[in-house]
């Protein structure tokens, strides 16, 4: 009898089981949330205005243009876009009296009501001659200058901030006849945002002189000048363009 009841209560409790897997309610599945990495600006509000927080003493302030809006989300980062607008590039370079251009490149645009811009720099001071690193006492701005290449006047540069690092390609000239060689500008801008790390980034190198690991933002075609623009096989995308840059404004000629 024991036994028939224990067999009993078995099967009373399988047919439980299977009733209330039956009727229960199913649970809708999770949406992922985006996980922002590798942020290109700063993610914190810069002021307002249709210039992004930009103004005159930036240089020379123009619209920017991204190659498409997925690309420009990738470039940002720190928080997924909206419907970014008056987007915009300010160039404020100085010659540090060598010919290579030191400053400031920022990028500038409005979101959701708020002002974002990122802001990348070359010092115009030369590395600390440090024991074991490479690059002692050579310009931090040693990249950046005017060349002539395929019978054009042009210009390309490397500049950094926390997140990532930008080339800035001048590739056209509109001369204003003055003989000074001022006028409009246009180009584009590629950007390389760091990898992900735990690690910090060695304060003595711009990642421009980082020969590797997630701090290396090299581009043999830009150093070396061997080509107007880098190549994503270095990590490198284009973000997008420019025009009407003011030359002598821009780059304080």
């Amino acid at each position: 009898m024991k036994k028939q009841l224990l067999i009993l209560a078995v099967i009373v409790s399988v047919v439980g089981v299977g009733c209330s897997s039956k009727t229960s309610t199913a649970t809708p599945p999770v949406t992922d949330t985006p996980v922002v990495t590798n942020p290109a600006d700063s993610g914190t509000p810069s002021g307002s205005g249709t210039d992004g927080g930009l103004s005159d003493s930036d240089g020379d302030v123009v619209t920017f243009v991204p190659v498409d809006f997925t690309t420009f989300n990738d470039y940002v980062g720190t928080h997924p876009l909206n419907s970014p607008k008056n987007i915009k590039i300010s160039v404020d370079l100085k010659d540090n009296g060598s010919l290579r251009y030191y400053g400031s490149v920022k990028i500038s645009y409005e979101d959701n009501g708020q002002s974002y811009q990122g802001v990348f720099e070359s010092g115009d001071g030369k590395n600390q001659n440090i024991n074991g690193l490479k690059d002692n006492d050579t310009m931090e701005s040693t990249f950046n200058y005017w060349l002539n290449k395929d019978s054009k006047n042009v210009f390309t540069g490397m500049y950094q901030d926390q997140y990532g690092a930008i080339v800035l390609v001048v590739d056209k000239t509109i001369d204003q006849g003055d003989g000074q060689g001022t006028g409009y500008v246009s180009g584009s801008v590629y950007f390389k945002n760091f990898a992900q790390s735990m690690a910090q980034q060695s304060p003595y190198r711009k990642c421009w002189f980082i020969y590797t690991g997630p701090y290396d933002c090299r581009s043999t075609e830009i150093m070396n000048k061997s080509a107007l623009y880098p190549t994503t096989t270095q990590g490198y995308r284009k973000l997008g363009t420019f025009t009407g840059l003011s030359k002598a404004n821009a780059f304080n000629l």
